[in-house]
Parts: C-alpha cells; sequence; structure tokens
C-alpha cells in the first residue's frame, strides 16, 4: 500500500488556482534593488480564497523601505494575476537561516501575525 501524507513541495491552492511561492519569489527578485526574497502562505483565518501571501525581502541601502514597497507592488501587478500577489511584503535587514543556510519557513510565518515586525500593507486591486 501506499499513503499519501503531504506535499514536500510548497505549492498551495489560492482563489482555485495552484500557486508555488517560488516562482512568487522569483518575479520579484527581478526587482534590481531587492536582494532577498522569500514568501510564505499561511491560512487566512475565513478567507474565502484560500491561503495568502506573504513576501519577505531584503533591499539594497540605496533604496527607502516605502519606496521599495511600492515599486515591488506595482511590478508584481504588471506582471503577476491577481491570486499571485502577496498580500503584504516585510521589509528587513536579513533573512532568518537555518544552520544549513536554509531559510527558516517556521520563523517567518511566525512572524506574520506579530506586531514587531514591520509589516507593509497593500491591497491586491
Amino acid at each position: 500500500y501506499i499513503f499519501y501524507v503531504d506535499r514536500k513541495d510548497q505549492l498551495i491552492k489560492n482563489c482555485g488556482h495552484r500557486v508555488n511561492p517560488r516562482e512568487v519569489a522569483e518575479e520579484i527578485l527581478k526587482n534590481s534593488f531587492v536582494q532577498e526574497c522569500c514568501v510564505v502562505s499561511m491560512q487566512d483565518k475565513g478567507a474565502e480564497m484560500g491561503k495568502t501571501l506573504t513576501a519577505f525581502i531584503t533591499i539594497d541601502a540605496t533604496i527607502k523601505s516605502d519606496e521599495a514597497v511600492g515599486r515591488i507592488k506595482s511590478y508584481a501587478r504588471l506582471n503577476l494575476p491577481y491570486y499571485m500577489l502577496p498580500e503584504r511584503i516585510i521589509v528587513l535587514d536579513g533573512l532568518p537561516r537555518l544552520s544549513n543556510r536554509k531559510y527558516d519557513y517556521t520563523t517567518m510565518k511566525g512572524w506574520i501575525n506579530n506586531s514587531d515586525v514591520e509589516n507593509k500593507y497593500y491591497e491586491k486591486t
């Protein structure tokens, strides 16, 4: 017998579409001022559309956080379908990593609802 437990990849279903958060991160990384990007998904309580995406980014010192978020927002709206747009963008000095240098998704998911982390929100419309 074969037992299907869970997916090993990060593929999620959002608004009835399959979304890979890595594809969203790759698109955001096309902005020259973005140094690192990691997109995580969380089940939104009471959301009709499924999971929400949050982008964690680090940026060059040559650009301010608000300007970076605005430019990413504009770029994402032009280059991503609505169901792949992150609900929020969080600008950090550095992304958390595990000892093997992979991104620490658990820590970032914990930060999503933490008011101590600087959140830069924008509407998907």
